[in-house]
């Protein structure tokens, strides 16, 4: 089986979980990108939602 390499957007969000515990989607993204204009809503979810 092979070896599956993060993104450092997925690596992100999984150091965010691991340091602060359970977080919605939206709370992920607003504290990744804070000052973001547009939502930058496509990382959090498929990464939170991984088993």
């Amino acid at each position: 089986m092979g070896r599956s390499l993060l993104t450092n957007a997925e690596l992100a969000v999984l150091e965010l979980l691991w340091e602060q515990g359970d977080r919605t989607a939206r709370q992920i993204r607003e504290q990744l990108y804070p000052e973001a204009e547009k939502a930058q809503h496509g990382t959090a979810p498929p990464v939170a939602g991984r088993s």
